[in-house]
């Protein structure tokens, strides 16, 4: 029997189980939705607080981390946006807007949604990541499998991501 190290199981027992069922299901249920490459991108009216579309039916596509925040109940911020260079008026977003008007980088708040580390984080939200190694790697973090498993798998799977101690130190999340 494999045994797990103490500060694994402490980050495990961390991981928010149903977040993270709820975001892979979601990407299953919205192949077109999810856009791996982005942050994500919104039309104008996602910044508009009283707009209200649920079922975000004017296009918007974003990474696992960025449906994680909305999932989650974040909005969409106008901070940092920057123009998707398309006929239709349409904006890459970096940051969130919590239900207290603060203002939230997309991948630390995502983090902090589901419970990961942050090395996990940065290999899992690598925009070059294939949908179906991030739906595979959200099903191995809720069912428990350790953080170095994970980033094992997904670096396998995608030798650019980097998740060494001075990378973390230079990438934003």
């Amino acid at each position: 029997m494999k045994t797990i190290k103490l500060s694994e199981l402490k980050k495990i027992e961390k991981r928010d189980r149903l977040r993270l069922l709820g975001l892979r299901a979601f990407l299953i249920d919205n192949p077109d939705k999810h856009d791996q490459a982005s942050w994500a991108e919104v039309s104008e009216s996602e910044f508009d607080p009283d707009h209200i579309d649920l079922n975000f039916t004017c296009g918007t596509t974003a990474c696992a981390a960025g449906w994680a925040n909305v999932l989650c109940g974040d909005r969409f911020s106008k901070e940092g946006k920057v123009s998707a260079w398309r006929a239709d008026p349409r904006w890459h977003v970096r940051y969130v807007v919590d239900s207290n008007g603060k203002t939230h980088s997309m991948g630390d708040r995502a983090r902090n949604h589901l419970g990961i580390s942050k090395k996990v984080a940065i290999a899992l939200f690598d925009g070059s990541n294939t949908r179906k190694s991030v739906l595979k790697a959200l099903k191995m973090l809720a069912e428990g499998s350790t953080d170095r498993k994970v980033i094992k798998y997904l670096t396998t799977k995608n030798p650019s991501i980097v998740t060494d101690p001075i990378s973390l130190t230079e990438i934003q999340l």
